[in-house]
């Protein structure tokens, strides 16, 4: 498969995967293709609704703003498109 069916493969299984979990802005953020195991690693964010403890300093912030970002790995075997895994991806820092 090409690098434009492996995302849209991707950003099909987190929307399916999290739609009742109030997601919205799903997006394409990182692509990686390893020929050996012959698989694709697509990162997708997305922003969802924050959980976070509001008597916390960041859950006070969630609050204002009312949701944070999301980041997944999908995992997807190039030879069928089979979904492998689909992971948290823990973001420190701002780019």
């Amino acid at each position: 498969m090409d690098v434009k069916e492996a995302a849209r493969i991707a950003t099909a299984t987190v929307a399916s995967l999290f739609k009742d979990q109030q997601i919205s802005n799903i997006m394409l953020e990182e692509v990686d293709f390893e020929e050996l195991p012959d698989t694709w690693s697509i990162t997708v964010g997305f922003f969802r609704q924050a959980e976070m403890d509001s008597q916390s300093i960041a859950g006070s912030i969630s609050k204002l703003i009312g949701r944070q970002r999301s980041f997944k790995v999908v995992r997807i075997r190039d030879s069928d498109g089979k979904i492998l895994s689909v992971k948290h991806r823990s973001v420190i820092g701002v780019d």
